[in-house]
């Protein structure tokens, strides 16, 4: 599997949103619709060391997984990036499954379709792999992202959630935190 989870040039329509693969004139936004998302919208400290790698917009461009933006009215509105399980960068898919990350909106574009069109595009993404499920986790604040989620066929799978102290990633005194985690089984197609 090549490690953009497609060897397809990425251009989708859903509604008024188009989904496409990133380009490099979309990092600074892709890095301001993040920042808003996690820090402005206080779900992370504007000093928690997981900004740097938020921030990181060309890391997360050449990682593992595919680069995608969601573009409404002309603007770059959302971004999210679309991984399977067997790529480094999974945080809590399986051998087979799917994941995607970092998903944000920017604030001016919520509740317009944008979110829903970014998780139809890691579904269109699992499917077309065969993938078994789809995978995320998110913080237990973001609430409007679970609702979301829900809404897309997502379930609260708790036995997959996860925390940074289980993982060996604080440092002495950190506070630790769960990562709930949502489960999207695939049916096989017809």
């Amino acid at each position: 599997m090549n490690h953009q989870t497609s060897h397809q040039p990425l251009d989708l329509r859903f509604g008024g949103v188009t989904v496409r693969d990133a380009a490099e004139g979309d990092f600074e936004a892709i890095a301001a619709l993040t920042y808003a998302s996690y820090v402005e919208a206080g779900h992370i400290p504007a000093d928690d060391d997981y900004v740097a790698q938020l921030l990181d917009v060309p890391a997360r461009a050449q990682g593992p997984g595919r680069l995608v933006v969601a573009e409404l009215d002309g603007a770059v509105a959302g971004s999210t990036v679309l991984l399977t399980g067997e790529m480094d960068m999974a945080e809590v898919a399986h051998p087979g499954e799917f994941e995607f990350r970092m998903l944000g909106v920017a604030p001016a574009f919520q509740r317009r379709g944008v979110g829903r069109a970014l998780v139809a595009t890691a579904e269109n993404h699992a499917r077309a792999l065969g993938c078994s499920a789809i995978v995320i986790t998110t913080m237990a604040s973001m609430t409007d992202a679970h609702q979301l989620y829900r809404a897309c066929g997502f379930e609260r799978w708790p036995d997959r959630d996860w925390s940074l102290g289980e993982r060996g990633w604080l440092e002495p005194g950190e506070r630790d935190e769960t990562f709930l985690a949502f489960v999207h089984p695939l049916a096989p197609r017809d």
